[in-house]
């Protein structure tokens, strides 16, 4: 449905040994693409991959991979992901409506776009719309290692109000019945108003002590990237269920958080694998804000309920976190994912 040509694609080696076409862009102008997206402003980009090369921080001799999704073909994967529209999903869109146009497949990447467009609907007025896709009561998973390759959403500039009230995310929820935050919550990537910070965290609550208390006890890690908004970078976690959790940019510890009696201590240094190579962020710097076998300000030990998580990815507009959208704003957004991969442990 383009004109896009695989001619000037050459092949490039990785850890999982698939046949992968990569492009690497710079300063060329590519063909826009259908829906009114264009990748001309990537400056390192893979398009239209097939079953291919790429290095992961999920693929390691340690690991075994139990899931990839690479968004081949030109539709979403219905067995894994579902589309997340209409208002139900304040949470993942905030003040924007989910329609179903704003999610696509399309040259080996998931697209999700995030635009002004009035809706009518459930009693409100919404001014924009957007796109999210889950895993829930589809894919799951208790441990391991998730990780997500992605160009955000955002004008990478030092003009500052082009991305007001935009708001990537990757994160994950439980299965079940828990009331937020009971099961825990897992925020591999946010970042608000293309600032550059790529922030991580983790919430609970006081359950099991207390069940549906509402209280949210969060430990946070922020790395800085200044061309996470144009070029892709790969954002993961590495956790047990039980009483460790990490987040990663390109395989560099942002920060970890452990629970009451992990054996994996207060040595976050320890857990910096020491990157996927070819790191392009700059100003790199984690939060103090490290778990160290304790809780958050309130004191409050982490808690894990080793439930299985389901992945969520989506663009939310406003909210309140980041600042308003004004007419400044660029839209459309686009958040472009490449892939999700999930491994976990070989067994002894």
């Amino acid at each position: 449905p383009n004109s896009f040509s695989y001619s000037t694609m050459a092949p490039r080696v990785s850890m999982f040994g698939w046949s992968r076409i990569v492009l690497v862009a710079i300063g060329v102008l590519l063909p826009d693409l259908s829906n009114g997206f264009s990748f001309s402003n990537l400056k390192e980009k893979e398009v239209g991959r097939r079953r291919g090369e790429f290095s992961s921080f999920c693929a390691s001799p340690e690991y075994r991979v139990v899931f990839v999704e690479e968004f081949e073909g030109t539709k979403l994967n219905s067995s894994t992901w579902s589309k997340s529209l209409g208002s139900a999903y304040v949470s993942q869109l905030r003040d924007a409506y989910g329609t179903e146009d704003n999610v696509w497949v399309e040259n080996g990447t998931l697209v999700l776009r995030s635009k002004r467009e009035v809706i009518h609907a459930d009693g409100k007025t919404f001014n924009f719309t957007s796109g999210a896709i889950s895993s829930k009561s589809k894919r799951s998973w208790d441990h391991g290692r998730v990780c997500i390759r992605a160009v955000l959403p955002g004008q990478n500039s030092t003009d500052v109000g082009l991305s007001d009230g935009i708001w990537p995310a990757h994160w994950m929820m439980p299965e079940g019945d828990y009331c937020w935050p009971d099961g825990g919550e897992i925020d591999i990537m946010e970042m608000i108003n293309a600032d550059g910070e790529v922030r991580s965290t983790y919430h609970w609550s006081d359950y099991p002590e207390k069940n549906c208390s509402n209280d949210d006890h969060s430990l946070g890690g922020m790395l800085k990237c200044d061309n996470c908004t144009s070029s892709f970078h790969e954002y993961a976690i590495e956790w047990d269920g039980e009483s460790y959790l990490a987040f990663f940019l390109d395989g560099h510890l942002i920060h970890n958080v452990t629970g009451l009696g992990s054996i994996y201590g207060n040595n976050t240094e320890a857990y910096d694998y020491g990157g996927l190579g070819g790191m392009s962020y700059s100003n790199a710097s984690a939060s103090s804000n490290h778990s160290l076998n304790g809780g958050d300000n309130d004191k409050k030990a982490p808690f894990f309920s080793g439930a299985p998580f389901h992945v969520i990815l989506n663009t939310a507009v406003g909210g309140g976190w980041p600042r308003p959208v004004t007419k400044k704003t660029v839209m459309p957004a686009y958040h472009i994912i490449d892939y999700v991969v999930v491994s976990q442990k070989q067994k002894q």
